[in-house]
């Protein structure tokens, strides 16, 4: 009988110990996303997303979930929003396949607004070109966004 008690014992404080742990706000944001509360979790996200000292994994996270929440309550501007901010911390972020194909068309249009961004400005040397001298050409590329993978001179 003693065993029995001891192994019920252990049982039950296994949990008790995760509940402990801290959660954080973004994962309060996450897990009312995932219970399908979209606007409660959308509150959440923005309220984490408004500290500054906020890990950029945990941004990453937030601005991902606040797209969703907002594609799910049908606020697609507020969702591009949310899918700008998180293109500009990281660029190549993509949602899994099994995310809804609203959301997944919405960040890629976001990721293609973002290309159009980029200038270029190019100044060349006035003189006429030599064998024997150099040509000095000057370029400036304004690319906020970071979408530029390279600059080629032909």
């Amino acid at each position: 009988m003693t065993r029995g008690l001891l192994f019920l014992a252990a049982l039950t404080c296994g949990p008790l110990a995760l509940a402990d742990e801290p959660v954080t706000p973004v994962a309060e944001g996450v897990a009312l996303y995932d219970d399908l509360e979209y606007e409660a979790a959308a509150t959440a996200l923005r309220g984490a997303l408004a500290d500054s000292g906020l890990p950029k994994a945990d941004k990453i996270t937030g601005y991902q979930y606040l797209g969703l929440a907002l594609v799910a309550l049908g606020r697609e501007n507020e969702a591009r929003d949310a899918f700008r901010k998180l293109l500009e911390i990281d660029r190549r972020f993509a949602l899994p396949d099994t995310t809804n194909p609203k959301a997944r068309d919405l960040l890629e249009e976001v990721r293609g607004d973002l290309a159009s961004d980029v200038e270029m400005t190019e100044a060349a040397s006035p003189t006429p070109a030599r064998a024997d001298s150099p040509i000095t050409v000057t370029a400036t590329l304004i690319d906020p966004s970071a979408v530029t993978k390279s600059v080629i001179l032909h």
